[in-house]
C-alpha cells in the first residue's frame, strides 16, 4: 500500500520473487484480472503480494476478507513516501511505467492509514529510505588553450543516489562524505 512511487513494484521485485506470486494491477490491467488471480492463489494455498496502491480500506478489505477465510496470514505494508521522492523516482521511469505526475500529487491526499481492526496479522512500518545528494571528487582532462597540452582537475561533481544503503554501508558512505567534506582544500 502506499502512493505511487513509492517502492512497492521494487520491493515485491527485489524480495519476493520466487516465493510469492506478484499480483500487479500494473501488469494485468484490470481489476477482474487481479481478482482472479488473487482467487486462484487462494484456491492454490499460494502466497501471494498484491502490488498495488489500495488506499483506500474498502479496497483493501475485498482482498484482506478474500485470503483471511481461506485461513491466510495477511502481513500488510504501507510504504510511506514523501510526495517530492516519489514524484523524483517517477521521472527516473520511461514508456508505460512513468504516470503523470498529477496522479502522485492527487493520490497523496487520499491514504487511509492501515490498522489491525481491518484484519492484518502484521503490520509492519515500511518506509523507503530516500534519496541522497552529495557532491564527490572526480578528475577532469582537458586541454590548455595556451599550448595545447593535456591538463587534468578536480571539479566536484553531484551525485543523485536513489537507492541509499542501509546499516553499515549507509553509516561508511556519510562518514566519507563528512570525511571528505571536512578535508582542507
Amino acid at each position: 500500500m502506499g502512493i505511487q512511487a513509492s517502492g512497492k513494484s521494487t520491493f515485491c521485485r527485489d524480495l519476493l520473487t520466487g516465493t510469492h506470486v506478484h499480483v500487479s494491477l500494473d501488469i494485468l490491467r484490470t481489476r477482474r484480472r487481479e481478482k482472479d488471480l488473487v482467487a486462484a492463489c487462494i484456491a492454490e494455498h499460494a502466497s501471494f503480494a498484491v502490488d498495488d496502491t489500495n488506499l483506500a480500506r474498502d479496497v483493501r478489505a475485498m482482498f484482506i476478507l478474500a485470503a483471511k477465510e481461506a485461513g491466510h496470514r495477511v502481513t500488510g505494508l504501507f510504504f510511506r513516501s514523501v510526495t517530492a521522492v516519489s514524484a523524483a523516482r517517477n521521472a527516473l521511469r520511461e514508456g508505460r511505467a512513468r504516470i503523470p505526475s498529477h496522479a502522485i500529487a492527487a493520490s497523496s491526499d487520499k491514504p487511509e492509514m492501515p490498522s489491525p481492526e481491518e484484519g492484518f496479522n502484521d503490520l509492519p512500518a515500511w518506509q523507503k529510505r530516500g534519496i541522497g545528494f552529495y557532491f564527490k571528487q572526480v578528475e577532469k582532462q582537458g586541454m590548455d588553450p595556451r599550448d595545447g597540452s593535456s591538463v587534468s582537475s578536480e571539479r566536484r561533481e553531484l551525485v543523485t543516489d536513489m537507492e541509499l544503503p542501509m546499516n553499515d554501508a549507509c553509516a561508511s558512505l556519510l562518514c566519507g562524505i563528512m570525511q571528505r567534506d571536512e578535508a582542507p582544500r
